[in-house]
């Protein structure tokens, strides 16, 4: 849970243009994340807001783990989609 709400604020303070410290928040959410066993989508969700931040490298991984663990999915096509612009 603790990801999700920091998963949320970081996509806030980044709508507000608050980039660095959307940043430090999508990088508490990918610990939570990963100190908890979540739904793959957790992975989709952090990769597209990766992207938004403009972090390639960190999208790409986290869209990649999310299409290894639930490549039929719900969100497989447009992870698939995130994917490939991140590239």
């Amino acid at each position: 849970m603790e990801g999700v709400v920091l998963c949320e604020w970081s996509r806030s303070l980044l709508e507000a243009g608050r980039i660095e410290d959307a940043r430090a928040r999508a990088l508490a959410a990918q610990a939570a994340f990963q100190a908890s066993d979540q739904d793959p989508t957790a992975w989709f969700l952090l990769g597209k807001l990766f992207l938004s931040l403009g972090g390639r490298n960190e999208a790409r991984g986290l869209l990649s783990r999310y299409l290894v663990e639930a490549p039929g999915g719900r969100f497989a096509q447009p992870a698939r989609e995130l994917l490939e612009r991140a590239r």
